[in-house]
């Protein structure tokens, strides 16, 4: 992967069946995917998704797994590494549908909205939505301490804890 190639991906999950806004607003999914070159590997790849849960108390999941492309041919390569994002995106999005069903199973209550989630493409908007309502701040602190993640996702995550945000007492 070249430098300049977009190594981050951020979706945001919109219901399927929509309810009120403020409602999709606050208890939204985020999934951050990542993709990188292992160095000194050719062909290797680190692939990891994050999975921040915001409903129905806010949880981050996440998984990093190592992934081989062995094609040779260029075009082969880089359908193998959309492949992989698009597989990393389908591995968070199930693990959202069983930590719910989990909930569910253990509480009779359903955090899961009618018809489920449609996650789209989205930026780095959402990260900062989830900071500066005060949600995460833990868990983003830990993963810009820590070395799980890529260059190029720190980065982004701290440019977030730059912004303010909001501290809401009741």
């Amino acid at each position: 992967m070249a430098d300049k190639e977009k190594k981050v991906f951020i979706y945001e999950g919109k219901e399927k069946i929509e309810r009120a806004p403020l409602s999709q607003e606050i208890s939204k999914p985020v999934i951050v995917t990542t993709l990188d070159a292992v160095v000194d590997k050719k062909g290797e790849y680190k692939a990891a998704y994050f999975l921040f849960i915001q409903s129905p108390a806010p949880v981050l999941l996440s998984e990093t797994v190592e992934c081989n492309v062995t094609t040779g041919d260029d075009a082969a390569a880089e359908f193998d590494k959309n492949f992989i994002i698009n597989e990393m995106l389908s591995i968070a999005m199930d693990r959202l549908y069983a930590h719910l069903s989990e909930i569910q199973e253990n509480t009779g209550n359903n955090f899961l909205p009618p018809g489920g989630y449609d996650f789209v493409s989205s930026g780095e908007i959402e990260l900062h939505h989830l900071w500066g309502r005060g949600k995460f701040h833990n868990e983003i602190n830990l993963l810009v301490e820590g070395n799980r993640i890529s260059y190029q996702f720190r980065k982004i995550l701290e440019a977030t804890q730059k912004l303010p945000f909001m501290s809401i007492k009741r």
